[in-house]
């Protein structure tokens, strides 16, 4: 009697240990609200977090872009202004929210467009955004293998050659290895990476000096800028900039539901994606007009020499691999939320690779994308302002940073946050309202502005007009209809 009530005892918490354990893999992976003490990240974790986020080829990328525009004197001044801005923006509508309520951020958008709304905005914001950079980071860790390989044997680089698209596939199978396990291996992954990072960007930037001096450096010209207005010239400057701020909405409400609480989620933006990102613009942005070349995997070599580059090439390679992670991460865990149940039901390391195959198939197919990064850069910003300007104005001026977690968790078709068929029309609308005013203002594919631009921006406007629409016909009409859960004062 004894033995066969002790292995039932023994029986009975094994049962137990195996629920928790499916619990918190749960709420890692969004199905569940994470309770404080099952998060991962305190202030400088989040920090190194966002940091290894940031630094990437990305940074370099855009730095060189800017400097085809304006000179660095300009250049600089419109990377802390448009990035500053748009990373204060982003982070106001996504992390206080999660790092408050533990909640995954496309389930929270439940509440501002509806159970189905909010899968329209995930397919928009994220599987297109998300696919796209996954490919380009995949081309620029396969560009620095190249790269590597060519300096390791004395010969010239070949970016679009064989070596850059067997690397790239490779870049996205390991970053499918690295998430299959799960926010405990990205958080290793970043705490090792992000400070070496840090150091190699100074380094970098103590070598552009070494060549030229900051004085000279200020005073070079733009490489190629397209019109005769300077004025207009540092403007789209700092809408790319922008546009790079605003590019984060998809990814740091998921990760800051890691976080310990709303302070830890929202200040660690500001130093880790705002610093660490600007940081690696104006490295980028002094080294392509000293060298007239806006490609990192190209300008290190030149100006590191062949030991040094080898080291740096082999550093921005593995900083690609930890932004793939952390974007992976992150979408996955907002599609599990905006999916079906058969989707839903796929296992975790299963739908994480069915994500990577458009990834791939890019890679192999398509690796022109590369070449146009800067316009799919800042076509992003026409949607993401919107976003935010709704994220703000929803939370904060109209709900009182107040969520009904039962609500969002659980059955949408008869919930409070169901609006019309799964849909919220105002939402809907206030998106296209900002997406509209934003191609008014500015279009990226051809540069062409009205002249309001030149004072306004595009997605400063465009996120103002979102969050204004959305903030006056749910005040007029969504709070009397009884729609959304809205409180009624």
């Amino acid at each position: 009697m004894t033995d066969h009530v002790s292995r039932g005892g023994f029986a009975a918490i094994e049962t137990e240990q195996e629920e928790a354990a499916r619990n918190r893999a749960a709420a890692e992976r969004g199905d569940a609200p994470l309770l404080p003490s099952e998060r991962l990240w305190g202030f400088w974790e989040f920090t190194y977090a966002n940091s290894a986020l940031a630094i990437a080829t990305w940074a370099f990328l855009i730095g060189g872009a800017i400097g085809l525009f304006v000179g660095p004197k300009e250049g600089i001044a419109a990377i802390v202004i448009g990035n500053i801005v748009g990373v204060v923006l982003t982070a106001l509508a996504t992390t206080p929210l999660s790092g408050r309520y533990g909640i995954e951020q496309f389930v929270a958008l439940r509440s501002q467009f509806g159970y189905n709304g909010s899968r329209i905005v995930y397919v928009l914001a994220v599987v297109v955004l998300t696919m796209g950079w996954l490919a380009v980071l995949a081309m620029m860790f396969g560009r620095s293998i190249d790269g590597l390989a060519a300096l390791s044997a004395g010969e010239a680089a070949n970016p679009t050659g064989i070596k850059m698209v067997i690397a790239a596939i490779g870049a996205i199978l390991v970053t499918w290895f690295i998430v299959a396990k799960g926010p405990t291996s990205i958080k290793f992954f970043n705490m090792v990476v992000s400070p070496a990072l840090v150091i190699l960007m100074i380094a970098m930037l103590y070598l552009i000096l070494q060549q030229r001096s900051f004085a000279e450096l200020l005073e070079m010209p733009a490489l190629a800028p397209p019109f005769e207005d300077n004025t207009l010239n540092f403007i789209i400057a700092v809408e790319v900039n922008l546009a790079a701020g605003f590019s984060w909405w998809p990814y740091i409400g998921n990760l800051a539901r890691l976080t310990k609480n709303e302070r830890t989620a929202f200040w660690p933006n500001i130093l880790g994606i705002f610093g660490a990102a600007a940081l690696g613009e104006i490295v980028g942005l002094l080294a392509a007009v000293a060298l007239g070349e806006s490609d990192p995997t190209i300008w290190m070599t030149k100006i590191a020499g062949p030991i040094i580059g080898i080291i740096a090439l082999l550093f921005v390679a593995f900083a690609n691999m930890t932004s793939m992670a952390n974007i992976l991460y992150t979408s996955i865990v907002g599609l599990r939320q905006v999916g079906t149940a058969s989707v839903r039901a796929i296992s975790w390391s299963t739908i994480l690779f069915l994500f990577c195959l458009i990834p791939l198939g890019l890679v192999i197919f398509y690796p022109q994308m590369y070449d146009g990064f800067f316009i799919f850069l800042v076509w992003t910003s026409a949607l993401n302002s919107a976003l935010a300007g709704i994220g703000i104005a929803d939370y904060f001026f109209l709900r009182g940073q107040k969520l009904d977690m039962r609500s969002l968790h659980g059955p949408q078709e008869s919930g409070p946050y169901r609006f019309w068929a799964g849909f919220n029309p105002i939402g809907l609308a206030a998106l296209a309202m900002g997406f509209i005013v934003y191609v008014a203002i500015f279009n990226p594919q051809t540069l062409a502005s009205i002249p309001a631009f030149k004072y306004l921006t595009a997605s400063v406007p465009s996120c103002l007009a979102a969050g204004v629409v959305h903030y006056v016909l749910t005040r007029l009409f969504a709070r009397g209809a009884g729609w959304g859960n809205y409180p009624r004062r």
